[in-house]
């Protein structure tokens, strides 16, 4: 038997073993309970439901949302400096993907000009999903249209591609043709 055959006979008995594992039972004991990658609901801790976080609690030590990427997805005011665009929760958000996710287009368009200055991680970043700041962004009025005109063109000109894909396969193309069917422009 030649190796080669040999390699193809052990790629499908091992494709051939993953249909009888349950993958949503393989987990790390440090993976936080509330789901990979999540931007939009974490039961580990309530910070998603817009609660301040208080000086004694700025960290969830589970899924590690922060301070940074509270005033990310949920302040417009002049805050900017107290944001660490570099920092990171469990699944390798930042603050970009935080305010891209909660539809915050204003706080975006100030940390892109900032993630610009600082090259580490970056307009690049991707999470642990594969996901750049343009998969997760979302859109909730019309009216935030032309700020979303305004990101793409800042994105092309720090060379984000817009064919660029995410662990399932998605486009950063497809995600903002879906983003733009579902914006309700009646």
């Amino acid at each position: 038997m030649s190796s080669l055959s040999r390699r193809t006979s052990s790629m499908n008995a091992s494709s051939w073993m993953y249909q009888f594992i349950d993958k949503s039972k393989v987990t790390s004991p440090h993976t936080p309970r509330s789901g990979p990658g999540s931007l939009h609901h974490r039961p580990c801790c309530s910070f998603f439901e817009g609660q301040s976080l208080t000086p004694e609690n700025k960290t969830c030590h589970e899924c590690g949302y922060s301070q940074a990427h509270h005033l990310a997805r949920f302040s417009l005011s002049d805050d900017l400096d107290l944001i660490d665009t570099r920092l990171q929760d469990a699944f390798g958000n930042t603050p970009l993907h935080h305010a891209a996710a909660a539809g915050n287009t204003l706080r975006v368009i100030q940390l892109m000009s900032m993630a610009g200055r600082i090259l580490t991680p970056g307009l690049h970043h991707r999470n642990a999903d594969g996901q750049t700041y343009l998969h997760v962004l979302r859109i909730e009025n019309p009216q935030d249209f032309p700020d979303l005109m305004t990101i793409l063109q800042h994105a092309k000109e720090q060379g984000v591609r817009l064919s660029e894909r995410d662990h399932s396969g998605s486009t950063v193309k497809m995600k903002l043709q879906q983003l733009v069917l579902d914006c309700n422009f009646d």
